[in-house]
């Protein structure tokens, strides 16, 4: 009886472990929710940290708010498929970056269970995710 219990807690373990699929209907599924949380892990030279950066769908306009983000922005819904088409293109491209940084920046875009995730090697993602939220429409 005590084997049939470590079997069954192992086999639930192991069906409830998040799983890391880079494609697109993973991101339909991301970007559909209600809430989209990105966790940005970046180590260098002297150092790791990380942040967070949500963004949370009310109608047809969309909350952002963050840990590097003083005041919560509000974005339309232009700039959040904006954003979309970013994050598919950054997630789901195969070729490297021809530049490089001295720091390493990993993006986890979903939730717990379902996420996709990918590197930054130009150091530009944020920034670039920065310049779409600022844009006015």
């Amino acid at each position: 009886m005590k084997y049939l219990a470590i079997i069954i807690g192992i086999l639930v373990f192991t069906a409830c472990r998040p799983e890391n699929s880079n494609n697109e209907a993973t991101l339909v599924e991301i970007f559909s929710n209600s809430q989209i949380r990105f966790e940005i892990e970046n180590c260098g030279c002297f150092g790791c940290g990380d942040s967070e950066l949500k963004i949370t769908r009310l109608d047809k306009k969309y909350i952002v708010t963050g840990d590097d983000i003083k005041q919560e922005l509000v974005i339309s819904e232009d700039q959040f498929l904006q954003i979309k088409d970013y994050v598919s293109s950054k997630t789901l491209s195969k070729s490297k970056s021809r530049f490089s940084c001295t720091m390493n920046t990993e993006y986890r875009i979903g939730s717990y269970f379902t996420y996709v995730k990918f590197s930054d090697e130009s150091c530009s993602v944020l920034e670039d995710l920065m310049e779409i939220m600022k844009k006015s429409t």
